[in-house]
């Protein structure tokens, strides 16, 4: 042994400090290395950077060329054929003598003499253009040539390994043939998933020529790997972040500032970060895709491509912030289209049966606000206009003409979910716009005049299986009434959700202080209305516990916290985790928490909501749901285990696929045995209340893997190659003995049967708990800290002591009677404490029977936030005596204990400061002397925050006191309208009402189906139709309140025995009077009306006459008296247009939109026909309504319409 390995033997610490110094240096050459490999690419990626541009600029020399030898032909070709074979013109005619300027030459020969110039001129100027052509392609081969010689042949290694297929450009001329011949859509559609969706109406789409140019024909264009640099996904990131605080500070800039800038140097209200590899592609031939997305939004997009060697550039967008979103969707569409064939494979997004979202477009960007809105009902849309779904489900789905799919269709007639008899209507359901649904929030002090005032609104009807619950029809749901509502769901006055969706928290059947856990909650609203469900079981005080869980981070952080704070109940939690592996819980070393109630509501492939999400119609397909089978059996396991013996399992999809229903029911039940049963009988309730529920398949089949092929029905009929522990198809897939009475036992519901998506619901009870051998039980933690994890170790929840210096500040400024326990102090990330939330005991108990584990779910939000401390930047420089602030959650529980610092305000005061959010200084003292204003002499130190109510204490809201006055300090979006209504819709007005009959005057946008219901409510509820009026018309509708009225009346109508008198404000200047004598037909028109008539020789007889009232000039249009002597629909209206003078704003039947007349100007002004025995003539005269009246005052203000429509109809 040598001296050395004797003295290292002696020192053992010797040779760990030398493997650590080697260690070191070995890295340090690392990271030369690396650096010098990133200046050689950084090298590299410049050369090809310049062969680039070389190329662009051969290719725009050859395009320029190209363009001028074309016209050079064309004159050239244009100069033979007035020339002469001479090179002189040709001879005049006899009757033509030359005219010879001063020199005495004939102008045709000195026109000659200019042409050739010309041409010669053209000539030498493409002479210039051939020389700057060869050389830019000898400098072109020159740097290409260098570019190869410098990278010795390593060009390979910065091609990805899979590069996307370059796809041919085609010409101009190839595409407009191709549009015009109908082999291509002339406006371009997006990928499946993009955030642009052409098919809904009002959609953004570009025109196809857009995307190419004749330059280019032949040429391989597209996004390339190997010729731009690859940017770094953290680089990317760091970019996409510094863009967004780009963008809000341009936007805040602009609504400063008198005008938006339209280029630099102004600051961008938009702005989007763009890889490298696409910008050529963005930008376009010549720029011209670019320019045409420039165009079509009314922008200005700004390509800085400073940091292109990074591996992206930034695309400044300069305009309103309208037009930015739509450019925002444009250039979204325009890179979608050149995605690489890997990517543009049918995709469909794992939904939850409410947020249905779909996969985000490329760059992982999500529309902007107001264009995503993922409520209970919401869709991805492409703008907010009429027809298409919003953010908070409150807007029909106008599904697209191609709602169909031949995949779709021959899958579920081979499961066979429907019967045979029921197929048709089933699928023209779900092509339908689907009805709004709301929940009225039973919470809110004035729930039951909200109530009412929907009850009143013929607009809506009951739903009558769930309590409080309204449904509007999509035809009625328009844009003042969608306000109105998005208003009422800001406030949490009422929710949007759909019907279907509303079935599961109900079958719960929470009971006063359960333990409630909902394993996939977002978006939020099953979780509320469980909320709200518990609070109507509980009588005293919220005793009860609900966990809203989801493995989704995003909406887990920053949608279900929004939401959940609404509902502000001290037993509610947000957490983040696996659904799957949610974690067992243990009070003791033998008690194991376990839940009394558990919704499953699992992600699932959503092809129950087609008709609010028509975009899947295309992007469908049976093997995405295979992939969820086994991610929804596992959950729907893990809930079961986590149940409470004699506890209650809702397991919910809006799905109608048998695999991810009746398959994981059927495999669930036979993994537990006898330990769960399904509850019979489950929907008793609200079947007997009217809903129609169907019964759940007893068998089904499993489609092959690759789509073609047999079905199977049994797991035996699978080739054993196929038989793979995680393959596409599984052994639970398949229907077992326990599937037939799973079926009898589990309810569908089918859209054709509740006017609403398609949704299945299973119901379990467990009857024995078995633990399992790997859950180790632990001792709760009884300490101040909260053991469940947070975002980091800074986040973290501390339960606080009522002696708390912070607690005792409070209690002294706000003069506190007794606080609210138990108080836990949040701190955020930086380990700042932040706000003081509210818990109940219940609650409490569970946070301390956490396992603080590694995999145990984040705590994201609990309990009611009570207080919060003033921001850092607010009122600095004034000395206050408490900087918590009462937070806007709990200001109602807090106004009931505060003694100080409590203001109330009148109803005038009130609306003033929601107004303005601010009430100055002078005026406070001012409505206290006048008694508008109680409790300001409460406020010792007028600084500070304090709570400002209504003075009945229904309504209440944070506020600060500054040297301003009296400042509003929350959001007036959230906090509503003190006492929230719904503005009534127009009622009609009973003109003649008798024993057998009614006579209203029923105004214009109300369905003549409102106002039978108005006339059912009114007198009887026998009233029947026997004649219509078209929504958009007004005036006098007969309905019959007896049999035999109606048989009478309706008599006299076919007989033409009813005589009729209509105004209508046509365009043109028909004769004085006249007659149409016109056949009609009927057909399917779709959109908001269902039909629309048009003359036919085959048609049924219809004649109108008609008589010229009144004309004016200056707008070009007529009023007039029209008589229909029969009563076909649209019969007016359609002889109108026949004889070439539509209704003005008539567009259904040709006549232009009109800006100055806002409804169809069409009244019926009176009625006449013979009524029951003994009563003798029936008659009624409707004046002209208001609205009516100032469309003719705009035309002419000195004119007495009333009076004139009067006198000539009363005349005849």
């Amino acid at each position: 042994m040598s001296a050395s390995s004797d003295e290292e033997e002696a020192r053992p610490g010797r040779g760990k400090l030398l493997q650590r110094q080697k260690r070191e240096l070995k890295a340090l050459l690392e990271q030369k290395r690396l650096e010098a490999g990133k200046l050689t690419s950084f090298a590299k990626a410049k050369r090809e950077h310049k062969k680039i541009e070389a190329r662009q600029e051969k290719r725009d020399l050859e395009e320029k060329f190209r363009v001028l030898e074309e016209e050079l032909k064309a004159r050239h070709e244009t100069e033979l054929k007035e020339l002469g074979p001479s090179g002189d013109a040709d001879e005049p005619e006899a009757d033509s003598l030359p005219v010879r300027d001063q020199d005495g030459r004939d102008s045709s020969e000195t026109e000659a003499g200019t042409r050739r110039a010309r041409i010669q001129k053209k000539k030498d100027m493409l002479a210039e253009i051939e020389k700057e052509l060869r050389e830019a392609g000898t400098c072109g081969r020159r740097e290409a040539s260098k570019s190869r010689s410098g990278s010795r042949g390593r060009e390979d290694k910065l091609v990805p390994a899979a590069a996307p297929q370059r796809v041919r450009i085609q010409s101009f001329e190839e595409i407009l043939a191709a549009v015009r011949s109908g082999a291509m859509p002339s406006m371009m559609p997006a990928r499946a998933g993009s955030a642009l969706q052409p098919q809904t109406a009002g959609g953004f789409m570009l025109p196809a020529r857009s995307l190419y140019d004749s330059g280019y024909k032949g040429q391989m264009f597209g996004p390339s790997g190997e010729d731009c640099p690859q940017a770094r996904p953290e680089m990317l990131e760091r970019a996409k972040e510094e863009a967004k605080m780009a963008e809000e500070q341009g936007k805040r800039a602009a609504k400063k500032g008198a005008s938006i800038p339209t280029g630099p140097p102004g600051l961008p209200t938009g702005v989007v970060v763009v890889e490298q590899k696409y910008v050529d592609f963005l930008l376009g031939p010549g720029g011209q895709s670019l320019a045409a997305i420039n165009h079509a939004a009314g922008v200005n997009v700004n390509l800085d491509q400073t940091h292109k060697f990074s591996g992206y550039s930034i695309a400044n967008i300069y305009g309103p912030e309208d037009r930015v979103r739509n450019a925002k969707l444009a250039i979204d569409f325009k890179l979608s289209q050149w995605l690489p064939l890997h990517e543009r494979r049918r995709t469909g997004g794992a939904v939850n049966s409410q947020s249905n979202q779909v996969p985000a477009p490329l760059g992982g960007r999500e529309p902007s606000a107001g264009t995503w809105r993922s409520g209970s009902q919401g869709q991805v849309t492409a703008s907010g206009s009429a027809g298409t779904w919003s953010k908070d489900g409150d807007q029909a789905v106008e599904a697209p003409g191609d709602a169909s799919s031949q995949a779709f269709e021959e899958y579920y007639k081979i499961q066979q979910i429907v019967a045979e008899d029921s197929w048709h209507e089933f699928l023209e359901t779900l092509r339908r716009p689907m009805p709004v649904v709301v929940r009225i929030n039973r919470t809110k002090p004035h729930w039951k005049d909200l109530h009412e005032a929907f009850a009143r609104d013929l607009r809506w009807l009951p739903l009558n299986w769930f309590p409080h619950a309204w449904q509007c029809e999509a035809q009625d749901y328009d844009d003042a009434l969608r306000s109105q509502c998005s208003s009422l769901n800001k406030a949490y006055s009422l929710r949007f959700q759909e019907s279907a969706s509303l079935l599961p928290p109900l079958l719960l059947k929470i009971q006063p202080g359960d333990l409630v856990l909902d394993l996939c909650a977002a978006p939020g609203s099953k979780t509320l209305e469980c909320i709200e469900l518990m609070r109507e079981a509980e009588t005293t005080e919220d005793a009860g516990v609900i966990i809203a869980n989801d493995a989704d981070a995003e909406r887990c952080f920053e949608l279900l916290p929004l939401v959940v704070r609404k509902a502000r109940h001290p037993g509610c939690a947000v957490v983040l985790g696996s659904a799957a592996k949610y974690p067992a819980q243990f009070h003791g070393p033998a008690e194991q928490l376990l839940y009394d109630r558990v919704l499953c509501d699992v992600p699932c492939s959503g092809d129950g909501t087609l008709r609010k999400r028509p975009q899947c119609w295309k992007t469908w397909s049976v093997e995405f749901a295979m992939t969820l089978h086994s991610k929804q059996l596992q959950i729907l396991c893990r809930g079961l285990h986590l149940l409470k013996p004699g506890g209650r399992l809702v397991y919910s999809t809006c799905s109608l696929n048998p695999l991810e229903n009746e398959a994981v029911i059927s495999a669930a039940l036979a993994r537990f045995g006898e330990d769960v049963v399904l509850v019979s009988d489950a929907a008793a309730e609200p079947v007997a209340a009217g809903l129609r529920v169907a019964k759940a398949l007893k068998a089904w089949r499993v489609p092959p893997p690759e789509g073609e092929g047999a079905y199977y029905h049994r797991w035996e009929e699978v080739p054993i190659a196929q038989r793979k522990p995680k393959g596409p198809i599984c052994q639970s897939m398949f229907p077992s003995e326990l599937s037939e009475r799973a079926g009898e036992k589990c309810i569908r519901l089918n859209p054709h049967e509740i006017d609403g998506s398609g949704f299945f619901v299973a119901v379990f009870t467990k009857t024995l708990h078995r633990a399992f051998p790997l859950e180790i039980p632990r001792q709760p933690s009884l300490g101040s800290q909260i053991p469940w994890r947070a975002r980091n170790q800074n986040n973290r929840y501390v339960l606080v002591s009522p002696e708390s210096p912070d607690v005792r500040s409070i209690v002294d400024f706000y003069g506190l009677q007794n606080v609210p326990e138990p108080l836990l102090a949040e701190y955020n990330t930086k380990a700042k404490l932040t706000q003081l939330n509210l818990v109940n005991s219940s609650l409490l108990r569970l946070l301390q029977s956490h396992l603080n584990c590694k995999g145990s779910p984040l705590l994201v939000a609990v309990g009611i936030p009570l207080f919060k401390l003033l921001d850092e930047n607010f009122m600095t420089n004034i000395s206050v005596q408490s900087r918590w602030r009462p937070a806007l959650e709990g200001a109602s529980l807090l106004a009931e204990r505060m003694t100080k610092r409590r203001l109330l305000l009148a109803a005038e005061p009130m609306r003033q400061l929601l107004a303005t959010r601010l009430l100055p200084m002078e005026s406070l003292e001012v409505l206290a002397t006048r008694g508008d204003l109680e409790g300001l002499k409460s406020c010792e130190e007028k600084l500070g925050a304090a709570l400002v109510g209504a003075l009945d204490g229904s309504f209440w809201a944070p506020c600060i006191i500054t040297g301003r006055g009296l400042e509003l300090y929350a959001s007036t979006v959230e906090l509503g309208d003190p006492k929230p209504t719904l503005l009534p819709t127009k009622m009609p007005e009973v003109l003649c009402q008798r024993p057998g009959y009614l006579i209203l005057d029923k105004p214009s946008g109300l369905r003549t189906e409102d106002a039978l219901r108005f006339a059912q409510e009114l007198s009887s509820a026998a009233a029947q139709l026997v004649s219509r009026l078209d929504k958009e018309t007004s005036g006098c509708l007969l309905i019959p309140l007896t049999d035999s009225s109606a048989k009478l009346f309706t008599e006299q109508f076919a007989a033409a025995q009813v005589k009729k008198c209509y105004v209508a404000l046509v365009l043109g200047e028909p004769p004085l009077e006249g007659d149409v004598c016109a056949p009609l037909s009927l057909l399917e028109a779709g959109g908001g009306s269902r039909y629309k008539a048009f003359v036919d020789a085959e048609g049924k007889a219809a004649s109108s006459s008609y008589e010229l009232l009144w004309h004016s000039k200056a707008r070009g249009c007529s009023l007039l008296l029209v008589y229909p002597k029969t009563g076909r629909t649209h019969q007016i209206r359609c002889h109108m247009a026949h004889i070439g003078h539509a209704l003005v704003g008539d567009a259904k039947y040709g006549a232009p939109v009109s800006a100055w007349c806002q409804r169809l100007p069409l009244h019926c002004l009176a009625i006449r026909c013979l009524g029951p025995q003994g009563e003798g003539t029936v008659s009624a005269f409707a004046p002209l309504p208001s609205d009516f009246q100032q469309i003719l005052a705009s035309l002419d203000d000195k004119t007495d319409w009333q009076r004139l429509v009067r006198e000539r109809c009363l005349k005849t």
